[in-house]
């Protein structure tokens, strides 16, 4: 038999006992210019996330808890288990991303709080959809940067998560917060670009007109204010809608007005 110190024993007791919630950041937003105002190129939007608790959860309640909630979410429950067992110390295991209601719904049904929990990440969105593709990037789905400014400027555009711990009851409900172990979000900062996306739809018509002209390959141009010096749009072509990058050739991402 393996023996524990009392230390040991204190050890467990007392993060059996804790609640790790994660308080999500949001990414900075990037935005362009329409005359006098700013519209949004890319924000973020809230989008619900399953998690378990893999410390909280015991050999007897493996099998039933992977199979209610691979139902629950749409998971294999093979894929939970082994998600489970291979990090069985952690405390917070992503199991699926960006639910639907129902599946929120069917989570919180479980009734099972000290292994299951239910919060959001920001999922990026580009409201104006190819509009400054090229420029502007794109995120992949874990909310990394896959390119463009999104990449160049991650320095400003990055959030930093908190996280909200909890003292809990036998039961695993909440009693009291330990605020000395949590820690506040820190929100990205915003970006805002000199480009007029005015400016830039006029520029993006052209380009992509005498790219179907002429069969180009690629066709690029650049719009600049000859007394500031500002970029007030700067187009290619091919492009694509960064909402649905990954349905699109990566040949189509580049900003050739920056790189051949």
């Amino acid at each position: 038999l393996v023996r524990h110190s009392q230390a040991d024993v204190i050890e467990q007791v007392e993060r059996q006992q804790e609640m790790i919630v994660p308080i999500p950041a949001r990414p900075g937003s990037i935005w362009a210019r329409v005359g006098s105002t700013e519209r949004l190129l890319a924000s973020s939007r809230q989008a619900p996330l399953c998690f378990i608790d893999p410390y909280m959860i015991g050999e007897d309640d493996l099998v039933p808890l992977v199979n209610a909630l691979g139902r629950a979410v749409w998971v294999e429950p093979r894929e939970i288990a082994t998600l489970i067992r291979a990090r069985p110390e952690a405390r917070y295991v992503v199991i699926k991303r960006d639910l639907t209601p129902k599946e929120v719904a069917a989570v919180q049904a479980l009734g099972m709080p000290s292994m299951v929990g239910l919060t959001h990440e920001w999922k990026r969105e580009y409201p104006l959809g190819s509009l400054a593709a090229n420029v502007v990037g794109f995120c992949l789905n874990d909310g990394s940067p896959g390119g463009a400014l999104e990449l160049s400027m991650r320095e400003y555009l990055a959030a930093t998560p908190g996280r909200r711990v909890l003292q809990a009851d036998a039961r695993r409900n909440a009693i009291d917060f330990i605020a000395d172990e949590s820690t506040p979000p820190i929100d990205g900062a915003d970006v805002y670009l000199t480009i007029d996306m005015i400016v830039q739809g006029y520029l993006e018509e052209a380009v992509g007109e005498a790219a179907e002209t002429y069969g180009a390959k690629w066709v690029t141009g650049i719009v600049v204010d000859p007394v500031t010096g500002r970029i007030l749009a700067m187009a290619s072509s091919p492009t694509y809608d960064p909402n649905l990058f990954n349905t699109t050739a990566p040949s189509t991402w580049a900003n050739h007005a920056i790189i051949s």
